[in-house]
């Protein structure tokens, strides 16, 4: 597949307990043009979106996973929103029965990225929506 043209720089929050894959996605993205903040859980992630909005410099996308210990994803979703209502969040997850891509789209997922995800498409999903 072609290498997709670099994105100008955007502020994007990745959101995963796994922290191998946290360091995966923050160089990906870091290596396709964006600013990556990054986050084990969702309370250091509402922080995060929190100090950068005080910075004036607002996160432009979320990438969440949709189950972390500690709080529920909806918990995460409207404290969210009420820091930054159309920040678009998109969430992966593993296909559990505890929660599915549909309901994640119903409550408010951008987009659903299906573990294991191919690294193109969540790129291109994620350069749809912010340019």
């Amino acid at each position: 597949m072609a290498r997709q043209k670099k994105a100008t720089l955007k502020n994007i929050l990745v959101i995963e307990s796994n922290s191998e894959l946290l360091e995966l996605m923050q160089f990906f993205y870091t290596d396709h043009g964006y600013q990556v903040f990054i986050a084990d859980n969702y309370a250091r992630g509402l922080n995060m979106m929190k100090e950068q909005k005080l910075k004036s410099a607002p996160i432009d996308a979320i990438i969440i996973e949709a189950r972390i210990k500690g709080v529920s994803w909806v918990e995460f979703l409207q404290a969210a929103r009420a820091l930054s209502p159309t920040t678009p969040l998109f969430a992966m997850h593993s296909n559990t029965p505890e929660i599915s891509a549909k309901e994640l789209s119903e409550q408010g997922a951008q987009g659903v990225l299906e573990k294991p995800f191919i690294w193109e498409e969540a790129l291109e999903m994620l350069g749809r929506t912010l340019t």
